[in-house]
């Protein structure tokens, strides 16, 4: 009698630790998103805005409607279907990125969508993101820029003030800029560099016109410099076309030295050494903007 009374005692205690571990499982949430439209993207405050549909998919008594934004703020949000276990809203947001611009013109960017639970932690709920339905508009263009891929993803994002995780959803949308970008920017350095290199080849006797090529050029490059800087924020670091640009004031600087040591042989009636001193600095003229930005490349 005893034996059937521990086995029934036991069958209990078993039972109820079951359910209790499960009732401490999380409540699984399956969303997903489907941008719509991607406003402009202004990289000097790394803003832009998004029109997409959202949903959330469940079984269970803990409804995810209490959704927020992490990387921006809705302007306007509108519930087309509201069932029990299913809510599909479509969401107007204006979102924010980092803009790193390390590789401008040739930079690409990450633009999401991040989204969290505002109350219910990962011991309550996780998402499970829906891969079968995500995905973009294929109509959709981002003005002066290129769409790479997107992607959806889900990750744990752990808040250590109040030693709590919370389930975080992510669409990512990368993009970089068209090829025709990197082209306005370096087809006028040639040139510039190219136009100012030919004063290896005005007579050495004329001076003043090797001068004023030259000069023209560097203030060109003063000029291109400010303006394809013009539209970026301020940053701490040289972005790739400052690299160039920087690149380029060494050659000129250079052509511009050669052309005073030249000229000083010519002064002093040594035409033979100014000759020879002309066909040295076009061969530095080349190497040194190389070696400089060989060097910048590593910073």
């Amino acid at each position: 009698m005893k034996i059937h009374v521990y086995i029934f005692i036991s069958i209990c205690i078993f039972l109820f630790l079951s359910s209790k571990v499960y009732a401490e499982k999380p409540q699984k949430v399956v969303i997903g998103t489907y941008i719509i439209n991607i406003g402009k993207y202004d990289i000097s405050t790394g803003s832009y805005t998004a029109d997409f549909y959202l949903w959330f998919k469940w079984n269970g008594t803990i409804s995810p409607e209490k959704f927020e934004f992490m990387n921006g703020r809705a302007n306007k949000i509108t519930t087309l279907i509201d069932q029990p276990g299913y809510k599909f809203y479509r969401v107007e947001a204006q979102f924010y990125t980092n803009s790193q611009l390390r590789n401008y013109p040739i930079d690409h960017h990450d633009l999401f969508i991040s989204i969290e639970d505002q109350v219910l932690t990962t011991k309550d709920m996780i998402y499970i993101p829906d891969y079968s339905e995500s995905d973009i508009n294929p109509n959709l263009s981002i003005i002066g820029w290129e769409i790479i891929h997107s992607n959806i993803s889900v990750s744990t994002d752990y808040y250590k003030n109040w030693d709590e995780s919370y389930s975080n959803y992510v669409h990512k949308i990368t993009i970089s800029r068209p090829v025709s970008t990197m082209l306005k920017t370096l087809i006028p350095i040639i040139f510039i560099a190219l136009t100012a290199w030919l004063c290896f080849f005005i007579p050495l006797h004329k001076f003043g016109e090797k001068l004023a090529l030259g000069g023209t050029s560097l203030l060109s490059a003063v000029a291109f410099h400010i303006y394809i800087t013009s539209s970026l924020p301020a940053v701490g670091y040289l972005t790739l076309a400052d690299k160039l640009i920087i690149a380029l004031y060494a050659m000129l600087v250079t052509i511009l030295i050669g052309m005073i040591k030249v000229e000083n042989y010519v002064n002093n009636k040594k035409i033979d050494q100014a000759q020879r001193r002309n066909e040295i600095y076009k061969i530095i003229s080349l190497i040194i903007p190389i070696i400089a930005l060989s060097m910048l490349l590593f910073l």
